[in-house]
């Protein structure tokens, strides 16, 4: 009898630490890392319609990079514009050149260390009154 009181608070127990560990960790996607990041920057998160792609390598030497594609509806582009500082046209590559502008995108978690980040647009072929965004960040490290 003693033994299976003790089988069966073992069992509790066991259980309690594997629910406990499982709602501390975060399942992280490229969108969520995406999201994480922007919020750390001055600017926030933009808002987009459609998220395509996020990558940002796990172990950066002497700084970090990222780059992020997703579409905005015009209005999301003029405002994530607006909170950068530029002008919507400064970044739309509306004659297929890049943009080579590095745009300062100061960090609230590390004032020291800004952002400098490249903001690509173009048209949406697929959606009207839209645009497909590419950035490429890096921050550099001392």
């Amino acid at each position: 009898m003693r033994s299976r009181i003790k089988e069966k608070l073992f069992f509790t127990v066991a259980m309690s630490i594997a629910l406990s560990l499982s709602s501390c960790s975060k399942i992280s996607t490229p969108e969520s890392e995406f999201k994480d990041l922007f919020s750390e920057l001055s600017v926030g998160a933009p808002q987009y319609q459609t998220f395509s792609n996020f990558f940002r390598p796990p172990d950066a030497l002497k700084g970090d990079v990222c780059n992020a594609d997703f579409i905005q509806s015009e209005d999301q582009f003029r405002l994530f514009a607006s909170r950068l500082g530029v002008s919507p046209e400064k970044i739309l590559s509306s004659t297929g050149s890049p943009n080579n502008d590095w745009i300062k995108v100061n960090s609230k978690l590390n004032p020291k260390y800004p952002w400098m980040i490249k903001v690509e647009a173009r048209a949406s072929g697929s959606v009207t009154n839209a645009y497909e965004v590419h950035i490429e960040g890096i921050q550099p490290y001392d």
